[in-house]
């Protein structure tokens, strides 16, 4: 399992509230199941301390089945330590509760031991003895998931279980009312098309130095992404090759600037 805490919040993202920068927030990452969870943010009494849990630029490492995150930024550098621990399985005594574990630890009920314990505790041969596996009870609903994606790639590169129908992405088969004569269901993800606007992800890059990290994406004068397409005599496109010198200088990032004077100049 794969645990990121915090980060800078002050985005365009749904999950954003807007009046916070530095954000507390906790996300599990469920390798085996393909899959994110939220955990919950720490309690509002903790977020007023002088602590300051919201932060970004910090260091963590696990120690002893305990995560510690030190230092970071949240508009002054911080010196603080923080612990988080996931929790004890072995301290859940029924099937059911084992199974309902909150994100941050990975339990399963072992039936031949008749006990709750850490998935990564079993050996390969005790997985038969297993009541509920590592990812029982994580989708609530496939059919949902799959309809989330919106992209042909993203549709078939998961564990979902999704095909792709001509523009929509549907689990384990089209839906009859969305099929025309010339579209076939496709679960190769090599063998989707190129749609080059929907699959870029230039608009997801917000500044200028992150915008041309990707050979197609070109910052423009509105402070904005755009994704640079090529167009052929067949009436096919393809994401267009940008040079370094089509494209407009980005500003100097602040860790370049050595000076009070250039740290200061310009946005």
């Amino acid at each position: 399992m794969l645990l990121i805490y915090g980060g800078n919040g002050h985005n365009t993202t749904h999950d954003n509230s807007g009046d916070r920068c530095f954000s507390p927030q906790f996300l599990a990452y469920e390798i085996a199941c393909d899959t994110w969870r939220s955990l919950k943010d720490p309690s509002p009494a903790l977020l007023s301390s002088d602590v300051g849990l919201g932060r970004y630029g910090h260091s963590s490492i696990l120690y002893e089945d305990s995560i510690y995150i030190f230092g970071g930024f949240n508009g002054v550098m911080l010196s603080s330590i923080l612990k988080y621990s996931p929790g004890d399985c072995y301290r859940y005594t029924m099937s059911d509760e084992c199974a309902k574990v909150k994100p941050g630890i990975k339990c399963v009920w072992n039936r031949d031991k008749n006990l709750c314990q850490p998935y990564n505790m079993l050996k390969t041969s005790s997985l038969s003895n297993v009541m509920y596996g590592p990812c029982d009870n994580v989708f609530a609903n496939f059919t949902d998931l799959c309809q989330r994606q919106t992209m042909c790639p993203s549709c078939l590169e998961n564990t979902y279980g999704c095909v792709w129908c001509g523009d929509s992405c549907f689990h384990e088969k089209c839906r009859k009312t969305n099929i025309k004569a010339d579209i076939k269901s496709i679960t190769d993800s090599s063998k989707c098309e190129e749609d080059v606007v929907r699959s870029s992800n230039c608009d997801k890059l917000h500044n200028c130095h992150s915008c041309h990290t990707e050979y197609h994406c070109g910052w423009q004068r509105d402070h904005k992404c755009y994704t640079y397409i090529r167009d052929f005599d067949n009436n096919k496109t393809e994401k267009a090759v940008l040079h370094d010198d089509l494209r407009p200088s980005c500003e100097a990032p602040c860790h370049t600037r050595t000076t009070c004077e250039n740290c200061t100049l310009g946005l």
